[in-house]
């Protein structure tokens, strides 16, 4: 049938069915470009997380090795008092474990976004 052999209340029947599924492909579509900006939203939230890691990781490395590079001065004028193997090894220990315990918590808080964001 064309436009020609409608009445005007077929034609405006006609109109409004295709305005009607234009408006539900562009919901289809807003649902689609949401779900979009939601996990770009996630992997910018995470990016986020390993960047702040990184540098908090950076600035504790740095503080460290201030602290070492003062102490050493310090043992410069000092050479029997140096530390030991064993103390230093103890030390390196004790560093990666703190590490680890920084390394699982960033873990946990981008576990808990990401189940916070699929909720």
């Amino acid at each position: 049938m064309t436009n020609n052999d409608m009445t005007p209340t077929e034609r405006q029947a006609a109109i409004i069915a295709d305005l009607e599924a234009r408006v539900i492909l562009l919901t289809d579509d807003l649902f689609y470009a949401r779900a979009s900006v939601a996990r770009l939203t996630i992997d910018l939230e995470d990016a986020n997380r390993r960047l702040d890691l990184r540098t908090a990781k950076a600035y504790y490395f740095r503080t460290e090795m201030e602290k070492l590079r003062a102490a050493s001065d310090k043992l410069d004028d000092k050479p029997a008092e140096r530390p030991t193997y064993e103390t230093l090894k103890r030390e390196n220990v004790a560093l990666r474990e703190k590490l680890q315990i920084e390394e699982e918590r960033s873990m946990y808080w981008r576990k808990a976004a990401r189940k916070e964001a699929q909720s």
